[in-house]
């Protein structure tokens, strides 16, 4: 039975959904069920079961989203009442939407349900993330690798580690935290839920507690790769020399003061400027910029303006390179959803020759600000169509970490992660 079809409407307190077309295969051990209702702890209950009978097998995990309106230690109490006691708990709030392969919603509940032998987990936690990344870092890891020498010798070779973080922190420090520990060759994939300097509703799901200012890492051990694929598709416009920069403030363009050369650009352009230049407003998460990589020549990493500075600088939510030339981006949403599909290609190729299980996605909230009403539409409708009968969940974050072998790694805004889970496939 398909959900009536109605238009995504891109803001917080609305809620949207997109027609599900393609019925997804039950009964493999994974499942999804997003509910909109406004009670906490029956939204949870509701996505729960839906997601508990389309995995038709016993359960190991839950992962949960969802969206700030609701009172997450209900919603919690809901998820765990639909999926059974003994489940273990896992997942985050978001600013923005959740979303599964039936639906989108800005006032849901999203829930994963995972079972069956294909893969194995262990959860991690590390406290105080605001305080000490590195060491948060190591205490969310230290019970997956402990766990990982038992799972190879039964077979479970593959380790991949998603995470989720509530408190904004520099995604570049983190990933560099966290791959420490970890061989070249395992792919890790996370998301901040929060934006720079937000209101500290956000939180995360860790067993059944309800955390704040943690990193949670999921530790999935399979029998065979797990793929993971990042892009953007903003498309490059201009290029600026950066003649003064420091940590995340851009001071000059060109030799000339940032704001005037960013004025400038967005008079050209017929984009009005808003009153209050210290914020540039949703309507400018159009335009974006790309800031090259130090430790992976020829890479760039997209950054988001966050505001203008008392003394005119554009302050970026990553780090800038002093004397880097950098390139402003335009959101473009065919290039967008090209984008979409080569990450999904990307990863679909290093799960074969398994077929996917399950999936994750993780996209970034000013993107779906930067395409607009129809085209965050289209994009959720991409999502569908690529991930075919394939269940999966998804959540808006702020900022989207990976590490793959073979691809460009870091810390962006307004990109796309996702993460693709393989079955068992059968001997002989």
């Amino acid at each position: 039975m398909q959900a009536e079809s109605t238009r995504v409407r891109v803001g917080r307190d609305r809620r949207a959904h997109v027609q599900r077309t393609v019925d997804v295969k039950q009964g493999l051990g994974s499942g999804t069920g997003l509910s909109t209702v406004d009670a906490s702890w029956m939204a949870g209950l509701q996505a729960a079961k839906a997601a508990k009978t389309s995995a038709g097998t016993e359960l190991q995990l839950g992962v949960v989203f969802s969206t700030l309106q609701h009172d997450l230690s209900m919603v919690v109490k809901g998820v765990s009442y639909g999926l059974g006691g003994q489940v273990p708990l896992v997942g985050a709030t978001t600013y923005g939407y959740v979303f599964d392969n039936h639906q989108v919603s800005d006032m849901g509940v999203a829930v994963l349900a995972l079972g069956g032998n294909h893969f194995r987990f262990t959860l991690g936690m590390g406290k105080g993330l605001g305080q000490d990344v590195w060491r948060a870092a190591e205490e969310a890891l230290r019970p997956v690798l402990q766990q990982w020498e038992q799972e190879k010798s039964e077979g479970y070779t593959y380790l991949s580690v998603v995470f989720l973080v509530d408190t904004f922190v520099n995604g570049e420090i983190l990933l560099e935290a966290l791959i420490r520990h970890l061989p070249d060759d395992v792919p890790v994939m996370g998301g901040v839920v929060d934006e720079e300097g937000g209101s500290e509703k956000t939180a995360l799901i860790f067993g059944k507690e309800v955390i704040k200012d943690a990193l949670i890492c999921i530790g999935v051990f399979t029998r065979h790769p797990v793929g993971m694929g990042n892009r953007h598709g903003f498309f490059p416009l201009v290029p600026r020399r950066v003649t003064r920069a420091a940590g995340t403030i851009i001071y000059e363009l060109d030799g000339k003061p940032a704001i005037e050369v960013w004025k400038e650009f967005l008079k050209r352009r017929n984009v009005p400027l808003p009153e209050d230049l210290r914020s540039f407003g949703e309507a400018l998460s159009r335009y974006q910029f790309a800031v090259p990589d130090p430790m992976q020549p020829g890479h760039s990493k997209i950054r988001l303006p966050l505001g203008i500075t008392p003394e005119g600088g554009i302050k970026l939510a990553g780090e800038v390179p002093d004397r880097a030339t950098i390139w402003i981006l335009e959101a473009r949403e065919e290039r967008m959803l090209e984008a979409v599909e080569k990450a999904f290609t990307t990863a679909r190729q290093r799960v074969n020759p398994s077929e996917p299980l399950f999936g994750i996605l993780m996209q970034g909230f000013p993107r779906v600000i930067a395409l607009g009403e129809e085209g965050a539409l289209h994009e959720f409708e991409k999502f569908q169509e690529l991930f075919g009968e394939i269940p999966y969940i998804g959540v808006n974050t702020y900022g989207e970490i990976i590490r793959v072998e073979g691809e460009p790694r870091g810390f962006s805004n307004s990109s796309v992660n996702l993460a693709l889970f393989p079955q068992t496939v059968e001997e002989g």
